[in-house]
């Protein structure tokens, strides 16, 4: 039995970690202020360190929680070894990342989807409500160059026609 509403568990759940994060990443920061004012040397960028690592921290959970949206897309998103599978009711599939070529957002009947379009020209389209696509942050993240801000923007005020948020280095992949 719980003693908080659905509502507010829900909220929990899903800033919790990055709220927390943030909290400790405070403590620390006041800590390294407080052994600066004491006079010491070292210990105030030992504790300056963890604040910055932990503020690093907090803001990676903050992008993951706003990617966790209500799960009102049917399917699931599952990220297993560099593999980025998503099961739906129609479709599905699996694209393997380090095969990814091109990544774009367009609006979809249950709000923005994603498409990962591997180098064999398969593409995996994968709805941003479904569950489990808060995990396409952690699997993304690594792709060099990926833009997370414009991501998240669009995922919020979706787009009105495909947008390609991410290309392969090296590679020109858009038609004259």
């Amino acid at each position: 039995m719980s003693f908080l509403r659905p509502p507010v568990q829900a909220a929990l759940l899903r800033w919790g970690e990055s709220g927390a994060l943030a909290l400790f990443a405070l403590v620390l920061g006041w800590a390294g202020w407080r052994s600066g004012l004491r006079g010491g040397a070292v210990m105030p960028v030992v504790w300056g360190a963890g604040a910055l690592v932990l503020a690093g921290l907090a803001l990676s959970a903050f992008r993951k929680a706003r990617l966790a949206r209500d799960t009102s897309a049917p399917g699931v998103v599952t990220v297993t070894e560099w593999r980025i599978g998503y099961m739906g009711p129609v479709t599905g599939g699996f694209v393997d990342l380090p095969a990814l070529n091109r990544i774009s957002l367009s609006p979809g009947p249950d709000g923005p989807v994603w498409h990962l379009q591997d180098d064999g020209g398969r593409a995996l389209a994968v709805p941003a409500a479904a569950r489990g696509a808060e995990r396409l942050y952690d699997a993304l993240s690594p792709l060099p160059g990926f833009n997370w801000p414009r991501a998240l923007a669009l995922i919020d005020t979706p787009p009105a026609r495909p947008v390609t948020l991410w290309e392969k280095p090296g590679l020109n992949l858009r038609r004259p």
